[in-house]
């Protein structure tokens, strides 16, 4: 059965999707929380504890993922997901207009996995210490480290990045690693068989993420299978447009 919580969570949601904008609505959604995560809604002076599957997020709300922490959360408006892998750090951002989310991600460390849809106003921002990056839409990661700068990685579409020493900017598309550091370099080169096989990493850690799931066993057959619950949300615009939102969650 489903947590009552979660329940309510999702209730909340629903709500706020189709009413109109207030200055306090819900931007993103929790779909995956994992370990030891740490989350301060924007109303609060610190930290209140994790977040869990369903959980709404808002402008200004700060995560923190531990050693073993990942959380994963999309924006209500697009799907746009954003996977916050281990020892990371980020504020996220955005404002509603006209049921279209400007959104924005200012991010203090870590490992940050992202699949933004094409974006029908501004440029989805996302700000390091040491970069800005603007995306229309695009699939990359970024490695972000307040020492010694950040490090991109292309996988489809393009994305510009501007170092904020320098003010040089430099376009990373698939395939490319750009690199952007404190003192003001930023350059651009093919991703190499050593970045290869740590994307490979990343990526199947993901993939060991998703399918964590509760293992049951099968009367029939008798072995043991995964139990994933499924809930989809179809949202309606007011000009009739129809989005899907579908959330995966262990009960």
């Amino acid at each position: 059965m489903l947590n009552k919580s979660f329940i309510l969570n999702l209730i909340i949601v629903l709500s706020i999707l189709f009413s109109g904008v207030y200055p306090n609505e819900s931007i993103a959604v929790t779909t995956k929380s994992k370990g030891d995560v740490k989350y301060k809604k924007y109303s609060d002076k610190e930290t209140t504890g994790s977040l869990s599957i369903g959980s709404e997020l808002f402008n200004d709300d700060f995560i923190k993922t531990g050693l073993d922490g990942f959380v994963k959360f999309s924006y209500l408006d697009d799907g746009t997901t954003i996977k916050v892998h281990k020892n990371s750090e980020l504020y996220v951002r955005g404002l509603s207009d006209s049921k279209v989310i400007n959104k924005r991600l200012n991010i203090g460390n870590g490992l940050i996995k992202l699949d933004v849809s094409k974006q029908k106003k501004d440029e989805f921002t996302i700000v390091t210490p040491t970069s800005v990056a603007s995306v229309k839409g695009t699939s990359f990661i970024l490695d972000s480290n307040l020492d010694f700068g950040d490090k991109f990685y292309g996988f489809e579409g393009t994305v510009e990045i501007l170092n904020k020493e320098s003010n040089k900017i430099i376009r990373l598309s698939r395939n490319l690693k750009v690199t952007s550091t404190p003192d003001g370099q930023i350059n651009s080169e093919i991703i190499t068989q050593q970045d290869t096989e740590l994307l490979n990493e990343i990526q199947s850690s993901d993939i060991e993420i998703e399918q964590d799931e509760i293992i049951i066993e099968d009367e029939d057959t008798g072995e043991a299978q995964p139990q994933v619950n499924e809930l989809r949300i179809i949202v309606v615009s007011p000009t009739g447009e129809e989005k899907e939102i579908i959330i995966k969650y262990n009960e």
